[in-house]
């Protein structure tokens, strides 16, 4: 996937509209998450008159390219329109046309089904735009805090984490069998033989958080997906971890999950 932000695994695109309350637009303070099924991509949208352009050829005017058939060259721009103050989407001639994933928080008559080619949309709140077969984009308020959940603790014997416990943080949190050697903020697993001394971390980059593996011997997944070593992603919010595993072809249940929460205000 094309683009300057930063890229990773996706999450299924309910989990957006299932996770975020209701949400006026915050003077363009919104980061763009692009996923097309293999990868995700997100960055702050800055309102400098630029548009960001989504679609299959960057040569064509794409700013973020996807690799969806179902995508055409160039399918979908967001643009700020301060007469509005608002983010505006518009779908630019597209083969397949654009959806919106409309929430039950939505209006059906201001929120349409699908974008007018001909009419602008003035984005106001969350919205999930549903682009070619595998292609969702979603504009969200940039997260002002961020903290983890547990839903899942098999290892609650020789942990003090229960399930509905929540480990707020500011900018870095460490998680793992030791403390952090640099004195961060760390979520320990002392007595959870499947969890690495440092095991993964989560950092703020920007105006976005990502998750990175500290080379764990078991490894962190994210939305199903096992990351790399030394890898990371970018985070969204009702993301789930998990980790523990007991075994390292992943084929057992993981012990521990933990679910991405933020703050908008």
């Amino acid at each position: 996937m094309g683009g300057g932000g930063s890229k990773g695994y996706g999450p299924p695109p309910r989990e957006f509209i299932d996770y975020y309350p209701h949400c006026a637009n915050s003077k363009g303070n919104f980061q763009i998450i692009v996923t097309d099924g293999k990868e995700t991509y997100t960055e702050p949208l800055e309102w400098d008159g630029k548009a960001i352009v989504v679609g299959r050829s960057s040569t064509a005017g794409a700013t973020i390219k996807v690799a969806d058939e179902g995508t055409s060259a160039q399918h979908l721009e967001f643009r700020w329109v301060s007469k509005h103050e608002c983010w505006q989407a518009k779908d630019m001639g597209s083969s397949k046309g654009t959806r919106i994933l409309r929430s039950e928080r939505q209006d059906p008559a201001s929120v349409p089904d699908k974008l007018d080619p001909e009419t602008p949309f003035n984005i106001e709140s969350i919205t999930v735009f549903h682009c070619g077969i595998s292609t969702f984009v979603a504009l969200v308020p940039t997260a002002k805090k961020i903290g983890l959940i547990c839903t899942k603790n098999d290892e609650a014997t020789v942990t003090n984490l229960k399930v509905g416990d929540f480990v707020p943080f500011t900018n870095v949190l460490s998680m793992g069998r030791e403390p952090s050697p640099s004195g961060q903020k760390c979520l320990r697993f002392p007595g959870v033989s499947n969890i690495s001394g440092a095991h993964c971390c989560i950092e703020r980059n920007g105006k976005h958080w990502e998750l990175t593996d500290s080379d764990a011997t078991h490894k962190t997944v994210i939305a199903g997906h096992k990351l790399t070593k030394g890898g990371n992603v970018p985070l969204w919010p009702g993301a789930t971890l998990t980790f523990g595993h007991k075994e390292k072809n992943f084929d057992s249940a993981s012990t521990i999950h933990m679910k991405v929460m933020m703050q908008f205000s």
